[in-house]
């Protein structure tokens, strides 16, 4: 769902759809860093998937990440890039990012990329 306009909106459009589940880019999907996430977006964000009752809402990482590439500087950017998905994910509450969180902490993250 787009979040044109705000991470909100997707929500908003999800609920216009009749969605039960909705999957999110928390960033633009073509690009290496994305805009700071003001907190109050997020709360309201977090807020209206409550009200909503849509689940689960999933985050979809950049289509730049190559966790296996066999060039070392690709790899650790992907590395930075995975772990900031993962932030993005879990600071807006999107269901799937504890489980994977729990699989791939920041330490092995950070150490895996270096």
């Amino acid at each position: 769902m787009s979040v044109a306009g705000g991470l909100p909106r997707a929500v908003q459009r999800g609920v216009v759809h009749g969605c039960d589940a909705i999957q999110i880019f928390a960033k633009n999907a073509n690009q290496w860093r994305g805009r700071q996430l003001p907190p109050e977006e997020i709360r309201a964000f977090r807020l209206l998937v409550k009200e909503s009752g849509i689940t689960p809402v999933v985050s979809h990482a950049s289509y730049l990440i190559n966790l296996a590439s066999a060039h070392r500087g690709l790899r650790a950017q992907s590395m930075e890039a995975m772990g900031d998905e993962l932030d993005r994910a879990e600071r807006s509450g999107c269901s799937a990012s504890s489980s994977i969180r729990a699989a791939t902490p920041m330490a092995a993250r950070r150490t895996a990329s270096r």
